[in-house]
């Protein structure tokens, strides 16, 4: 049988691993729903009194309702519904709307934190897909080697133990052939696509080094000649009447912008066939 007590709202803790940040509209409508409506939705606290939902609710109630709070201890075998005998009609419609409403715009997921319980392994896979989760944790991952928050270095191995990957490997996903491998290397862009011609690429190269703490990256001075030798090996797989996307932006240093942009893009003119559309122009 559930127990009630009446507790103080200052015995309750906000819970230090929310992975929801929260948004200020968000903040701002749960506090005017509750000024509108009173109270709705219960929180769910821990046997400790941490909050596990209702963190925003606990934050936008505070000058709003009394500080008394009432606690229904339960061991979780048993719904527990709150009726509000003070409620019907088209003021249960509004409550339902900014309930629902609430939720989805006062939601902004923490990349820290969420890497943070990532590397705990815990299992999310009944809430998160895989690229659903690298999305959320880009921001951290995207962060260079000797970065506080960055996981990148100290989950590698773990990583490649659980998901081993090595240079030329190719998976088949459906329809869709998947390489991880040299786009430089014409052998290996051949045997991606066993050997047939191909009618369309789009391709984002890295921008030289202005991200050489992810993933290396090409000097500015060199970078024209290494995109020579990507759309030499590209080209050796594409149809006579293909399409050739290429995304490409300046390239900025200590405030300089480098000319390497004009020169990459020439290399282009070599090969009237392939049509070139330049997503973002040197000025």
């Amino acid at each position: 049988m559930a127990k009630i007590e009446v507790v103080d709202r200052k015995q309750l803790s906000y819970d230090p691993q929310n992975a929801n940040r929260g948004t200020k509209r968000g903040r701002e409508m749960v506090r005017e729903s509750l000024k509108r409506h009173g109270a709705g939705r219960s929180l769910l606290l821990d046997k400790n009194g941490t909050v596990i939902a209702g963190n925003k609710t606990l934050e936008g109630a505070e000058g709003v309702l009394p500080d008394e709070v009432i606690v229904v201890k339960t061991d979780g075998t048993q719904l527990i519904a709150i009726q509000r005998t003070d409620v019907e009609g088209d003021e249960a419609v509004l409550m339902a709307l900014a309930d629902n409403r609430s939720s989805q715009v006062g939601l902004d997921w923490d990349p820290v934190i969420m890497s943070q319980l990532s590397a705990r392994n815990l299992d999310m896979s009944h809430m998160f897909g895989r690229e659903e989760l690298a999305r959320i944790m880009m921001p951290v991952l995207s962060r260079g080697a000797g970065d506080p928050g960055c996981l990148v270095q100290e989950r590698r191995t773990e990583l490649l133990q659980k998901y081993p990957v090595e240079t030329s490997d190719i998976w088949t996903v459906g329809e869709n052939i998947v390489g991880c491998g040299d786009c430089t290397d014409e052998e290996f862009l051949k045997t991606v696509t066993g050997g047939r011609h191909i009618p369309f690429v789009f391709t984002s190269p890295p921008y030289a080094e202005q991200r050489k703490q992810q993933y290396g990256g090409v000097p500015a001075d060199e970078y024209p000649a290494w995109w020579g030798l990507v759309q030499n090996s590209v080209r050796q797989v594409l149809s006579h009447d293909a399409s050739f996307f290429l995304n490409i932006k300046p390239h900025t240093d200590e405030f300089t912008r480098r000319k390497i942009l004009s020169a990459t893009v020439t290399l282009g003119t070599n090969y009237p066939q392939v049509w070139q559309e330049i997503l973002a122009e040197e000025s």
